[in-house]
């Protein structure tokens, strides 16, 4: 692991982030695409903006962002931005989440599948 910046993947991630805006405001009212689209695109987001820093090869790296968004939405079945007492639509109860859903298990896999055809197609590993 090496830390170096790395523009194409900045940019990715940037352009990912304010699709990510863009449906956090323009398309909040749309389930399918405030739900699924968005954890689609939150791990290509995570993925890219961690590639913009730092070298890391990017099997392991999407290995290691869908662990992350997995253990996330298992938080969620357990309930733990509630137990943790944050109140519903406060910024940690919303990155947490509070509503477990396979289908975000399927999303946050096809998002890790999507960032690394991203990373072998756009983002060099060197």
């Amino acid at each position: 692991m090496l830390i170096r910046f790395h523009g194409r993947a900045f940019l990715i991630a940037l352009v990912v982030f304010g699709m990510e805006l863009l449906i956090a405001t323009v398309f909040a009212s749309s389930p399918f695409i405030r739900g699924s689209v968005s954890d689609f695109l939150v791990v290509i987001l995570i993925f890219c903006a961690i590639l913009a820093f730092i070298r890391v090869p990017h099997l392991p790296l999407a290995g290691a962002v869908l662990l992350l968004a997995w253990a996330v939405e298992v938080a969620q079945w357990f309930g733990l931005a509630d137990a943790l007492g944050f109140a519903r639509g406060s910024l940690p109860s919303i990155l947490i989440g509070t509503t477990f859903s396979w289908e975000d298990l399927l999303m946050y896999t096809l998002g890790c599948m999507a960032a690394l055809l991203i990373g072998h197609l756009l983002i060099r590993e060197s």
